[in-house]
């Protein structure tokens, strides 16, 4: 009796769905952690069991697999949003993306239900999906570092027991868990404050390195420059101001691109690919590796 439900406990399909969300990051430098989980067929039960009366009229499961994304920094979490907007389809209506006021502070659902590659579906026995209601989606949860692991406490000792922590005995301590929440988003917020902090300070000393490596904070291959480029950063102090006004999100995105990636995260390369889409230097141009002048160019008439 539902031994496709057993099944469940030898697939490995969320590890092939980890591995490629891991090489979308590893693409860009993102730095970041990825768990991934399938629910085992005692848990798939009891949740369909204790739902029932929520799967109904066409209504489905929708976390079979489920996949956690944890950010080292926060303001990634609208960069990786995009990359992974560029790879999977989207359900909006369904994904939780939390929007607080000023005066709440929780831990954020940045919950994206995403349609199943159809290589993945088909891992699945046929039957998971016309026995019961799952659907053939993922949900891809995005967090900080910071928060990731208060948003499984918020989840097992609140989220679980709502109804006692609404109550007037559970006031202080809700208030005083959502403080906890505030200081975490503080410290997302004063990593982001310090990063920057210390990008002007590289600008302003003409250390070209240490700007590029603060301002992008991406996993390099190779962070350290060619002498040929630092000259010509160390020459012309406008280039290099240039490359201080760019804006991180914009760069990354194109760096997402699947044409750039198999380029290899190299300071040097990072530089030449800048300069080919937005700061047009002339002699950076002249020393531009052919493959990635070519690649640019092909991105600009797609």
């Amino acid at each position: 009796m539902d031994k496709e439900l057993d099944a469940l406990s030898s697939c490995i399909a969320d590890e092939e769905v980890k591995k490629e969300i891991e090489e979308l990051m590893q693409n860009v430098g993102i730095y970041c952690r990825i768990f991934t989980r399938i629910k085992k067929g005692d848990s798939l039960r009891r949740k369909l069991d204790l739902k029932k009366d929520k799967y109904v009229n066409g209504r489905k499961l929708q976390d079979l697999i489920g996949v956690r994304i944890a950010l080292y920094f926060e303001d990634d979490i609208e960069i990786c949003k995009d990359i992974i907007k560029n790879k999977y389809k989207i359900d909006w209506d369904n994904s939780q993306i939390d929007n607080l006021g000023e005066e709440n502070f929780k831990a954020v659902r940045y919950n994206l239900i995403c349609s199943m590659p159809k290589r993945i579906v088909s891992m699945f026995d046929d039957k998971i999906w016309s026995s019961y209601p799952i659907d053939k989606t993922i949900e891809i949860q995005i967090r900080s570092v910071f928060s990731e692991g208060w948003h499984e406490v918020e989840h097992d000792i609140r989220y679980k027991n709502n109804k006692k922590w609404e109550t007037d005995e559970y006031k202080d301590f809700s208030r005083f868990l959502n403080s906890i929440f505030a200081t975490l988003e503080m410290c997302d917020a004063s990593i982001i404050h310090l990063m920057d902090r210390m990008t002007y300070n590289a600008y302003s000393k003409r250390s070209v390195e240490d700007m590029l490596r603060y301002k992008f904070r991406i996993r390099f291959s190779k962070d350290t420059m060619s002498e040929e480029l630092s000259n010509v950063f160390r020459e012309n102090h406008e280039l290099l101001k240039s490359f201080f006004k760019l804006e991180r999100r914009e760069v990354l995105m194109v760096v997402s691109n699947h044409d750039f990636s198999r380029v290899p995260k190299t300071m040097d390369n990072l530089v030449y690919l800048c300069n080919e889409f937005w700061i047009k230097d002339k002699y950076i141009k002249s020393i531009t590796p052919q493959f990635l002048t070519s690649i640019a160019e092909k991105h600009c008439k797609d």
